[in-house]
């Protein structure tokens, strides 16, 4: 179970046993606590990607072109080709 939906399925459980008012309180909560750690959790995973795809273009560049045939030795990764170019659409 996500971490995301846990205030979500505790309101679910003790609302219940709340009065009306208490009940919409504990639902505005839950949800602002359960998006909020959501768009958390996304960002960090697009960070963490974003991190893990910079290190395997920097191991392609130090040691991974060096394994491969000499007419090709030349290449360059796709974010170091990027850096030199600049991004697309830009003229």
């Amino acid at each position: 179970m996500s971490a995301t939906f846990l205030p979500i399925f505790t309101i679910v459980l003790i609302a219940p046993l709340l009065p009306g008012s208490l009940k919409v309180a504990g639902w505005i909560v839950a949800l602002g606590t359960g998006s909020s750690w959501g768009v958390f959790i996304i960002w960090r995973a697009f960070k963490l990607a974003k991190a893990a795809l910079i290190r395997g273009d920097r191991a392609y560049d130090q040691t991974g072109k060096l394994a491969l045939p000499p007419e090709y030795r030349d290449t360059e990764s796709a974010a170091r080709a990027l850096k030199r170019r600049g991004p697309r659409g830009k003229s």
